[in-house]
């Protein structure tokens, strides 16, 4: 988590920079392109549409969307782990079975925004999450991504783990709906360990 946010900072004093991808693909069926473990970041001269359509989003309330959605999740059946300062639950909106995220308590923006302490339980959250990927599925291919803003800090800081699990076919692809055929309260279950995956 240091290295992520040392990389990210370093990128960032470049004022030509508006965006750091920051992002791990693990496994053939997750497009990883070398066989060994590895992380990649990508730094960009613009922000991505995806992430521009959210701050329109959230520039439309009046109060912080992924503070409220940490509040509802926390006290969820879709909440899988949570420490002092990050939560990890199964997103009422998955694109896919078994998709988690992780939500810091405290409204940081981007990893710079975080000292020691929540980088640390951030790797928690995270080490938690991929353990419990490897407890159900085995060796399954992943990806997770984060999602950060450096420049605006309406934004809050969120990682997004999705085992590959199925695939992004026409339906997908045109119209951007995905097709989730595990509830996401049952998707917790089975990674808190509270039901089997042959139930």
């Amino acid at each position: 988590m240091n290295i992520y946010r040392t990389r990210t900072c370093n990128y960032l004093t470049n004022g030509k920079i508006r965006y750091v991808s920051l992002f791990k693909n693990s496994g053939k069926a997750a497009e990883a392109s070398m066989d060994h473990s590895h992380s990649q970041l990508i730094a960009l001269p613009f922000c991505p549409p995806p992430l521009k359509r959210e701050m329109k989003a959230i520039k439309d309330r009046k109060t912080c969307p992924y503070c409220a959605i940490f509040a509802k999740e926390k006290a969820s059946s879709r909440l899988i782990f949570e420490n002092n300062e990050f939560i990890a639950f199964a997103p009422y909106y998955s694109m896919g079975p078994l998709e988690v995220w992780i939500l810091p308590r405290r409204h940081v923006s981007f990893l710079g925004d975080c000292n020691n302490k929540l980088l640390l339980a951030l790797g928690e959250t995270l080490r938690v999450s991929l353990k419990n990927y490897r407890r159900i599925l085995g060796n399954i291919p992943f990806n997770y991504m984060f999602y950060q803003l450096f420049e605006n800090s309406e934004y809050h800081l969120n990682l997004r783990l999705l085992p590959r699990l199925s695939i992004s076919a026409g339906f997908e692809l045109n119209t951007e709906t995905y097709i989730n055929t595990v509830p996401p309260e049952r998707a917790a279950s089975y990674l808190r360990g509270d039901l089997m995956l042959e139930e």
